[in-house]
Parts: structure tokens; C-alpha cells; sequence
């Protein structure tokens, strides 16, 4: 059933696509007809007396318009008619740096354990929740990473689609037992542009929260 889902989900992507590019070429057409009328015809439709100012002012309206439309009409063209060995290729560049990102995130949490172990009685209760939060998230990456990488080994258009659009999707994390029973507040979805800084960010508060922890043993 899931796996339905999935396809019916790419296949939406990808028709939808090709929906925004057709869309938008026609608009592009429509705005390259609408300037060629209104250089031929805008003087004897709004009269002689129309000021020059205000008759380029139209056209470079339309002209931007028209441009936003090709421009937008080129992207989906490019998305949606990507050769699936160059898609599978970035997708691949994708998965190598989340790989990086999600194992030096574990090296560090087993690192960050260790040591908070050795030192429970002191340790803060800022430090404990800067790691909970970092186990969370690093797990809610590697989830998606898990997710992105069969996708991706099926080497199918449809799921190329589906893998290069959970790049782009936001990130939810789910709340651990214990916050659900103290009713915290649920952390937010981070977008795609968010999940390096923000594992980056809890492994430098939980670094500075162990050298203080170092300097008060000392």
C-alpha cells in the first residue's frame, strides 16, 4: 500500500511538472504576443495622444512578465526532463554529503555519551536537552537519508522525482515520550537549508557545555 502511495506521489510530481512548464510557456507565448500587439497597435488603440513614457512603461511590464515566464518554462523543462543519469549523478553528491553530515553528527553523539556518563552528577540540565535534541534530529535525517537512498537505488524516473523532492521537503521530528508527557513544545520542522547548522550549532553548545563541565571538575 505504501509502496502505491510512493508511486502515485512521484507520478504527481512529475505531471505537475510538466503541468507548471507547459503553463508557463503558454503564458511566456501569450505575454510575447501581447508586447508584439501592443508595439504594432497600442498607438491606434489608446490614441495618438498616448504619452511615451507610459506607452515603453507598458511594454516593459509585459516584457518582465514574459521573461519571468520563459525563465520559469526553462527551470521545469530542465527539472522535468533532466536525463535520469545526471539526476541519479547530483542525487548521489546529495547522499554523500548527508552521509558525512549524519556520521560525523553519531561520531560526536558517541563521543558527547561517553563523556556525559562519567560526569551525571554535574552534568546540566541545558547539556542533557542540547543532546536530546541533537539525537532527535540526527535520527530524523537518517531516517530521510534511509528513505532517499532506496529511492534512489531503484534508479526508476519516477523515484529519482520522489528522492530529489525529499531533498527539498521540510524535515519533522518526532517528540520523545518524555516531552509529550511534560508537554513541551514540539521542536519545528526544519527546512532543508536548516539541518547542517542546526546539528551544527547543538554540537558546539554541547562542546561548550562539556568544557564547563571539565573547568568545574577541575
Amino acid at each position: 500500500m505504501f509502496e502505491m502511495s510512493k508511486t502515485s506521489n512521484s507520478r504527481h510530481t512529475l505531471n505537475t511538472l510538466r503541468g507548471e512548464r507547459g503553463g508557463a510557456a503558454l503564458y511566456a507565448i501569450l505575454g510575447i504576443a501581447a508586447i508584439s500587439y501592443y508595439i504594432y497597435e497600442g498607438h491606434r488603440y489608446f490614441g495618438e495622444e498616448i504619452h511615451n513614457a507610459l506607452y515603453w512603461a507598458v511594454i516593459a511590464i509585459l516584457s518582465v512578465v514574459t521573461v519571468f515566464c520563459m525563465g520559469c518554462a526553462v527551470h521545469m523543462r530542465l527539472l522535468g526532463n533532466k536525463p535520469n543519469k545526471e539526476l541519479y549523478r547530483e542525487l548521489l553528491a546529495r547522499i554523500r554529503l548527508l552521509e558525512e553530515l549524519v556520521g560525523d553528527a553519531r561520531r560526536n553523539l558517541a563521543d558527547f555519551e561517553t563523556t556525559m556518563v562519567s560526569r551525571a552528577s554535574i552534568i546540566s540540565r541545558r547539556g542533557t536537552d542540547y543532546l536530546s535534541l541533537l539525537k532527535r534530529i540526527t535520527k530524523a535525517v537518517e531516517l530521510r537519508l534511509t528513505e532517499i537512498k532506496k529511492l534512489v537505488n531503484t534508479r526508476r524516473e519516477v523515484d529519482l522525482i520522489e528522492a530529489y523532492e525529499l531533498f527539498r521537503r521540510r524535515l519533522y521530528v518526532d517528540d520523545n515520550c518524555l516531552e509529550a508527557l511534560i508537554d513541551s513544545d514540539p521542536l519545528p520542522a526544519l527546512d532543508p537549508h536548516e539541518w547542517e547548522p542546526t546539528i551544527n550549532r547543538l554540537i558546539q553548545e554541547i562542546e561548550a557545555e562539556l568544557r564547563n563541565i571539565e573547568a568545574v571538575a577541575a
